[in-house]
Protein backbone atom coordinates (compact mmCIF):
# COMPACT_ATOMS: atom_id res chain seq x y z
CA UNK A 1 0.00 0.00 0.00
CA UNK A 2 1.60 3.30 -1.13
CA UNK A 3 1.28 5.68 1.57
CA UNK A 4 0.18 9.34 0.40
CA UNK A 5 -0.16 7.83 -3.07
CA UNK A 6 -3.82 6.85 -3.87
CA UNK A 7 -4.66 4.35 -5.41
CA UNK A 8 -0.86 2.94 -5.64
CA UNK A 9 0.64 -0.49 -4.41
CA UNK A 10 4.25 -0.12 -3.22
CA UNK A 11 5.58 -3.86 -4.04
CA UNK A 12 9.41 -4.05 -2.46
CA UNK A 13 11.67 -7.44 -2.85
CA UNK A 14 14.16 -7.49 -0.90
CA UNK A 15 17.26 -10.01 -0.57
CA UNK A 16 18.49 -12.38 2.69
CA UNK A 17 20.22 -9.40 4.10
CA UNK A 18 17.88 -6.48 3.63
CA UNK A 19 18.81 -5.28 0.81
CA UNK A 20 16.42 -3.87 -2.28
CA UNK A 21 16.47 -5.78 -4.75
CA UNK A 22 13.73 -4.08 -7.15
CA UNK A 23 10.40 -2.01 -5.82
CA UNK A 24 7.75 -1.42 -8.27
CA UNK A 25 4.88 0.80 -7.55
CA UNK A 26 1.41 -0.52 -9.42
CA UNK A 27 -1.46 2.15 -10.20
CA UNK A 28 -4.73 1.08 -9.11
CA UNK A 29 -8.26 2.80 -9.73
CA UNK A 30 -8.91 2.95 -6.57
CA UNK A 31 -7.62 2.92 -2.77
CA UNK A 32 -5.56 -0.63 -2.09
CA UNK A 33 -4.56 -2.34 0.83
CA UNK A 34 -2.60 -5.56 0.55
CA UNK A 35 -2.55 -7.72 3.31
CA UNK A 36 -0.57 -10.95 2.56
CA UNK A 37 1.31 -12.63 -0.09
CA UNK A 38 2.64 -16.15 -1.47
CA UNK A 39 5.61 -16.88 -3.88
CA UNK A 40 4.69 -19.26 -6.38
CA UNK A 41 7.25 -22.44 -7.88
CA UNK A 42 7.32 -19.84 -10.94
CA UNK A 43 9.29 -16.72 -8.80
CA UNK A 44 6.05 -15.15 -9.42
CA UNK A 45 3.98 -13.50 -5.79
CA UNK A 46 0.12 -13.09 -5.51
CA UNK A 47 -1.24 -10.51 -3.27
CA UNK A 48 -4.58 -10.66 -1.94
CA UNK A 49 -6.31 -7.14 -0.43
CA UNK A 50 -9.05 -4.75 -0.50
CA UNK A 51 -9.90 -2.43 -2.82
CA UNK A 52 -12.26 0.78 -2.13
CA UNK A 53 -15.56 0.38 -4.68
CA UNK A 54 -15.73 2.56 -7.84
CA UNK A 55 -19.52 2.03 -7.10
CA UNK A 56 -19.45 3.96 -4.11
CA UNK A 57 -21.10 0.67 -1.95
CA UNK A 58 -18.74 -0.85 0.50
CA UNK A 59 -15.02 -2.42 -1.23
CA UNK A 60 -13.86 -5.63 -3.33
CA UNK A 61 -11.45 -7.86 -2.42
CA UNK A 62 -9.01 -8.62 -5.17
CA UNK A 63 -5.76 -10.95 -5.80
CA UNK A 64 -2.90 -9.53 -7.97
CA UNK A 65 -0.25 -11.52 -9.80
CA UNK A 66 3.15 -10.30 -10.52
CA UNK A 67 5.97 -12.15 -11.98
CA UNK A 68 9.43 -12.40 -10.42
CA UNK A 69 10.36 -8.82 -11.36
CA UNK A 70 7.35 -7.09 -9.92
CA UNK A 71 5.20 -6.78 -13.30
CA UNK A 72 2.17 -6.90 -13.32
CA UNK A 73 0.32 -10.31 -14.70
CA UNK A 74 -3.34 -10.07 -13.98
CA UNK A 75 -5.67 -8.29 -11.18
CA UNK A 76 -8.83 -10.16 -10.49
CA UNK A 77 -11.68 -8.00 -8.41
CA UNK A 78 -13.97 -10.14 -6.35
CA UNK A 79 -17.32 -8.52 -5.50
CA UNK A 80 -20.60 -8.59 -3.92
CA UNK A 81 -23.52 -6.13 -2.33
CA UNK A 82 -21.12 -5.56 0.48
CA UNK A 83 -17.66 -5.09 1.41
CA UNK A 84 -15.52 -7.89 0.33
CA UNK A 85 -11.67 -7.90 1.84
CA UNK A 86 -9.09 -11.32 1.21
CA UNK A 87 -6.26 -10.75 3.70
CA UNK A 88 -5.10 -14.71 3.61
CA UNK A 89 -3.44 -16.83 0.62
CA UNK A 90 -1.83 -19.85 -0.15
CA UNK A 91 -1.78 -22.57 -2.08
CA UNK A 92 -3.66 -26.05 -2.46
CA UNK A 93 -2.21 -29.37 -3.42
CA UNK A 94 -3.26 -28.98 -6.80
CA UNK A 95 -1.39 -25.68 -7.77
CA UNK A 96 -4.05 -23.72 -7.67
CA UNK A 97 -5.21 -20.99 -4.57
CA UNK A 98 -7.00 -20.85 -1.78
CA UNK A 99 -7.64 -16.55 -0.52
CA UNK A 100 -9.61 -16.23 2.63
CA UNK A 101 -11.42 -12.84 4.04
CA UNK A 102 -14.52 -11.49 4.98
CA UNK A 103 -17.55 -10.71 2.88
CA UNK A 104 -20.36 -8.53 4.14
CA UNK A 105 -22.35 -9.34 1.07
CA UNK A 106 -24.58 -11.99 2.55
CA UNK A 107 -28.23 -11.75 3.87
CA UNK A 108 -28.73 -9.98 7.13
CA UNK A 109 -25.70 -7.71 7.34
CA UNK A 110 -23.74 -10.16 9.54
CA UNK A 111 -19.65 -10.74 8.21
CA UNK A 112 -18.93 -13.95 7.02
CA UNK A 113 -16.20 -16.10 6.09
CA UNK A 114 -15.35 -15.90 2.51
CA UNK A 115 -12.61 -18.38 0.92
CA UNK A 116 -12.15 -18.72 -2.83
CA UNK A 117 -10.21 -21.68 -5.30
CA UNK A 118 -8.70 -19.54 -7.71
CA UNK A 119 -7.02 -20.89 -10.76
CA UNK A 120 -3.31 -19.56 -10.36
CA UNK A 121 -2.73 -19.28 -13.90
CA UNK A 122 -5.85 -16.74 -14.99
CA UNK A 123 -6.88 -15.37 -11.69
CA UNK A 124 -10.57 -17.08 -12.73
CA UNK A 125 -12.81 -18.34 -9.23
CA UNK A 126 -13.29 -22.39 -9.02
CA UNK A 127 -15.36 -21.77 -6.58
CA UNK A 128 -16.23 -19.88 -3.80
CA UNK A 129 -17.83 -20.43 -0.43
CA UNK A 130 -19.34 -18.30 2.40
CA UNK A 131 -18.97 -19.77 6.44
CA UNK A 132 -20.78 -18.28 9.69
CA UNK A 133 -23.73 -18.29 11.14
CA UNK A 134 -26.02 -14.89 12.79
CA UNK A 135 -23.09 -13.59 13.91
CA UNK A 136 -19.46 -11.89 12.44
CA UNK A 137 -17.19 -13.78 11.40
CA UNK A 138 -13.73 -13.34 9.60
CA UNK A 139 -10.88 -15.50 7.88
CA UNK A 140 -7.41 -14.02 8.48
CA UNK A 141 -5.04 -16.69 7.51
CA UNK A 142 -5.84 -19.78 5.22
CA UNK A 143 -3.20 -22.98 4.91
CA UNK A 144 -3.33 -25.88 1.98
CA UNK A 145 -3.77 -29.37 3.30
CA UNK A 146 -2.36 -32.67 2.43
CA UNK A 147 -5.42 -33.90 1.75
CA UNK A 148 -6.52 -30.97 -0.84
CA UNK A 149 -8.92 -29.37 1.67
CA UNK A 150 -7.97 -25.84 3.25
CA UNK A 151 -7.65 -25.18 7.07
CA UNK A 152 -8.90 -21.67 7.86
CA UNK A 153 -7.97 -19.36 10.81
CA UNK A 154 -10.07 -16.35 11.93
CA UNK A 155 -12.52 -14.93 14.79
CA UNK A 156 -15.93 -15.04 15.54
CA UNK A 157 -17.45 -11.85 17.28
CA UNK A 158 -21.10 -12.92 18.58
CA UNK A 159 -20.77 -9.53 20.66
CA UNK A 160 -19.17 -6.47 19.84
CA UNK A 161 -17.38 -6.65 23.55
CA UNK A 162 -15.41 -9.90 22.56
CA UNK A 163 -14.38 -12.12 19.60
CA UNK A 164 -13.69 -15.96 19.55
CA UNK A 165 -11.35 -17.70 18.03
CA UNK A 166 -12.74 -19.41 14.88
CA UNK A 167 -11.63 -22.40 12.80
CA UNK A 168 -12.58 -24.30 9.99
CA UNK A 169 -11.40 -27.37 8.01
CA UNK A 170 -12.91 -28.01 4.51
CA UNK A 171 -12.51 -30.45 1.87
CA UNK A 172 -11.44 -29.72 -1.56
CA UNK A 173 -14.40 -28.62 -2.81
CA UNK A 174 -14.76 -26.28 -0.05
CA UNK A 175 -17.28 -28.25 2.33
Amino acid sequence: YGVGQSGAIKLVKLDVFGNTVWQRTLDAATDDITYSAVQGPDSSYYIVGGAENTGGAGGDAFILKVDANGTDVWRKTYSGAGTDLLKGVSFATDGNLFAVGTTGSQAGNAEDVLLLKVNASTGDIIWSETYGSTGNERGFVVSGTPDGGALIGGAQNPAASFSYLYAVKVNSVGT
